[in-house]
């Protein structure tokens, strides 16, 4: 599998949310840097949204779905079994790891 391209599907999913919200800053010239911030905010709030729902589960499924048949067929070994479970629970866990790490941090409402 070609790391390649799931970094630049990654990438499409950011900057499509990103530009999404950031033509509709440019469209109302009347929002001041609390507004951008909010729009950076909000369109960063839909990738993790598409990353931890159902697009995520999927990912993760095929994910442990390959590691499964790789590792049936001998040609997984255990670190990369570790790296992809760590990876998965990372994902999955960020916003109750930055809530342990700074509690007033204010997170995503999805």
């Amino acid at each position: 599998m070609n790391k390649h391209w799931f970094t630049l599907g990654i990438l499409a999913i950011v900057s499509n949310n990103i530009a999404g919200n950031s033509f509709r800053y440019n469209s109302n010239p009347s929002v001041g840097n609390d507004g951008l911030n909010a729009i950076i905010g909000g369109g960063l709030c839909n990738v993790i949204g598409n990353l931890t729902g159902n697009v995520g589960a999927a990912i993760a499924t095929l994910a442990v779905f390959i590691l499964g048949v790789g590792a049936f067929f001998g040609k997984v070994n255990w670190g990369l079994a570790v790296m992809v479970a760590v990876g998965i629970a990372a994902i999955f866990g960020a916003a109750s790891i930055v809530g342990t790490v700074d509690s007033s941090a204010a997170g995503c409402t999805t």
